[in-house]
């Protein structure tokens, strides 16, 4: 026994030694170093192509609130004093109140991505800004021309190539314009001591991918730079960023189809006065077949009863559930009463010998017929057997 333990202790310590001079050696000859790669998109990134701009603003210290939605309203009550708008998730009935909240000191950026808004472009021109929105057979033969040229804007930011914005009017000291390679004005405001009000396109230079660094650094800069400069330093007290953008905005896929709403679909194809003029001919219609001065509308049909023996069945079955089938002798009980009740006769005791001597009854079968609630009848035979004798003892006081 003791053999086999001290072969057992030295093969383990023979083991042990191999494993020691392997790990030596191993972590000796070779060298461990990292290796970065660029992995998939989060799910949240994908939905929201400005995901890194909102990232960024909560890690400088910017409060960022998000809708999907909202009007002046939502500006006016929160307490943030910078605004990044797109123009399809804009409720833009309540564009009249911008110009106010301008003039108390707000700071908004507005992306048109949708195809406009006669509410927005009002705004827009007692602001002294407008824009124009390239159709699509221009816009094909525009990039088809730039590619013909061998155009590379690497160091412009990446603008909306359908959007043109025209020379700001208003606050000519604080204007600001931005080019594109071509020279066209993608990007136009104005900005004062205490306001500012920017106006551009679809923000593909907020979008992630074209935020990060890469080997086009430089078009990666710039694209950072118009970023911050639209969002964070409009914030310069970090009062929050309010951020007013829809899912189809923030998935990114272009220009934004507005879609109108139920009532507006339904104007739109004037069905009111056909509505309209249904709802008065359908009213009086009801007001003529309801009244019976103007006339039937059409004879009056007659549906017939349910035949009286099925009615007497369908009631008789009822009772026996109920164990109250002493209600069809209660009215031949009364009449029993009435008649000794005219001789005279009033105490029931003697009604009941009266009955038993003049039609030859027992005096149990005398008190059923007077007093049937006091004896249940539990089936049909014995409610058909007392009936005929209650008929019986009708017939002999005649």
């Amino acid at each position: 026994m003791k053999r086999s333990v001290r072969s057992s202790a030295a093969v383990v310590f023979i083991i042990a030694v191999f494993a020691g001079v392997f790990a030596a050696l191993f972590f000796s000859k070779f060298e461990f170093y990292r290796r970065q790669g660029r992995s998939r998109p989060s799910a949240e990134a994908e939905r929201n192509r400005y995901l890194a701009v909102e990232r960024w603003l909560r890690g400088e210290g910017h409060p960022v609130r998000v809708l999907s939605s909202g009007g002046a309203g939502s500006l006016a009550r929160g307490a943030e004093r910078t605004a990044l708008v797109f123009s399809s998730s804009f409720d833009w009935e309540e564009a009249g109140e911008l110009d106010a909240l301008l003039d108390e000191g707000y700071a908004m950026t507005l992306f048109i991505d949708d195809w406009g808004d006669e509410n927005a472009r009002a705004f827009l021109e007692r602001q002294g800004l407008s824009y124009r929105i390239r159709e699509d057979a221009e816009e094909d033969a525009e990039e088809k021309e730039a590619e013909a040229a061998g155009e590379e804007e690497t160091h412009f930011p990446d603008f909306d190539r359908a959007f043109f914005a025209g020379i700001a009017e208003k606050e000519a000291a604080g204007a600001v314009h931005l080019s594109d390679a071509e020279g066209e004005t993608r990007l136009t405001g104005w900005q004062t001591a205490k306001s500012a009000l920017f106006l551009t396109g679809i923000p593909y230079f907020m979008d992630w991918e074209l935020l990060q660094n890469g080997a086009d650094g430089a078009l990666h800069a710039e694209n950072a730079r118009l970023s911050w400069r639209l969002s964070g330093a409009l914030d310069p007290d970090k009062k929050g960023v309010l951020i007013i953008c829809g899912a189809a905005a923030a998935a990114g896929r272009g220009r934004v189809e507005r879609t109108p709403g139920f009532w507006e679909r339904f104007f739109e194809h004037r069905l009111g006065a056909a509505v309209a003029a249904a709802a008065i001919l359908a009213a009086a219609a009801g007001i003529w077949m309801t009244f019976p001065s103007f006339g039937r509308w059409k004879p009056e049909r007659i549906f017939p009863g349910a035949p009286i023996r099925q009615r007497f069945v369908t009631e008789s079955r009822f009772f026996k559930k109920e164990k109250a089938l002493f209600v069809y002798l209660e009215p031949y009980a009364d009449a029993l009463r009435a008649r000794y009740r005219a001789a005279g006769v009033e105490d029931d005791a003697e009604i009941r010998r009266r009955l038993a001597a003049d039609t030859a009854l027992d005096e149990e079968s005398a008190a059923r017929l007077l007093s049937p609630r006091a004896f249940p009848i539990t089936n049909g035979f014995e409610l058909e057997k007392y009936r005929a004798l209650a008929c019986r003892a009708l017939e002999r006081l005649q």
